[in-house]
């Protein structure tokens, strides 16, 4: 059986910005019912998330707002890191590894 890819490119995100970040929970918020994360979850199927090579931060804000329902309903880091995979530039990979730690403190304090 062959997976179902589908995948998010977060670059509208960013169009006509004049800073290149992606921040603020109400945004995460508004990308997630953009790329209808909901069904996404449901699925299981993987998900590629491409982050635009010229963003330079995404805070985890944004990450909570896009991905923290995703991380409670796909229980944790694994359910979370065997669904969601991230491309970006190097120096991105922190933060976004800070996102999904910051998800898993949410998570433990629910």
């Amino acid at each position: 059986m062959v997976d179902i890819i589908r995948a998010i490119d977060l670059s509208e995100f960013v169009e006509g910005e004049r800073f290149l970040r992606l921040s603020g929970e109400y945004r995460g918020r508004g990308a997630r019912e953009r790329f209808e994360l909901d069904a996404l979850d449901a699925a299981g199927h993987p998900v590629d998330v491409y982050i635009p090579k010229n963003v330079y931060s995404v805070s985890v804000s944004f990450f909570i707002g896009m991905f923290g329902p995703s991380y409670r309903r796909l229980e944790g880091e694994q359910g979370f890191s065997a669904v969601y995979r991230f491309h970006c530039r190097d120096g991105l990979l922190p933060q976004i590894r800070q996102g999904i730690e910051r998800c898993a403190a949410y998570r433990s304090a629910a």
